[in-house]
């Protein structure tokens, strides 16, 4: 699947998520001790993504940035969830013949699994499991044009655990801990294992 491809599947994420909050517009506001646990949430994650290949080099530890949506599905303590990830890296390296390289390194990610929290005051744990899409670019750049550029997709599935506190009934802060056990990429002359794990932190909005 190409990168277009990729973000398609994203539009068409973002689009059914948008959706399904608007369809339950008309629906009587849930209460503020309910609202973090049966509400629709919208999340940012900021951190840092590790793969556990140690062909990726010094390409192997990325900046990761993503969104996350929760969607009741009128289970009190479980809602599906899907997010769209992204994360890069940049280092210098050496290509055959001793000149100088800069490599880059690029990933897009689709998920979708479900969610399941419990709030305790104002502590919400939760943990959550599903599938992901993973495409993965590298490419490295020297002084006069491009040295080489390649590209795969592989899927896998995840784990991940989190520890929220409710700011307000409504805003939440915290911590996400993550691990995607993935298939291998096709990358250059390498047969490199997509899996990963990543810690960050995470912004959000329940409504």
């Amino acid at each position: 699947m190409s990168r277009a491809g990729l973000w398609l599947l994203a539009g068409w994420l973002t689009g059914w998520l948008t959706g399904c909050a608007g369809a339950g517009s008309g629906e009587e506001p849930l209460p503020p001790e309910e609202l973090a646990l049966r509400g629709r949430q919208s999340t940012i994650l900021v951190g840092l993504r590790s793969f556990e290949d140690g062909g990726f080099d010094r390409l192997d530890d990325q900046l990761e940035l993503g969104v996350d949506f929760l969607q009741p599905i009128g289970l009190r303590h479980l809602r599906l969830e899907g997010g769209l990830h992204y994360s890069f890296d940049e280092a210098n390296g050496t290509e055959v013949g001793g000149d100088g390289v800069e490599l880059h390194s690029e990933t897009y990610e689709l998920t979708t699994g479900l969610n399941a929290a419990v709030l305790w005051r104002r502590l919400r744990p939760y943990l959550g499991v599903g599938g992901s899409l993973l495409l993965v670019n590298l490419r490295g750049l020297d002084a006069s044009d491009e040295v080489f550029r390649d590209e795969d997709v592989t899927v896998g599935g995840y784990v991940k655990a989190g520890l929220l506190l409710q700011v307000s009934g409504s805003v939440h802060v915290g911590f996400e801990l993550r691990h995607l056990e993935a298939g291998e990429l096709s990358l250059g002359d390498d047969d490199l294992d997509g899996s990963y794990d990543q810690v960050v932190l995470v912004f959000g909005t329940c409504f």
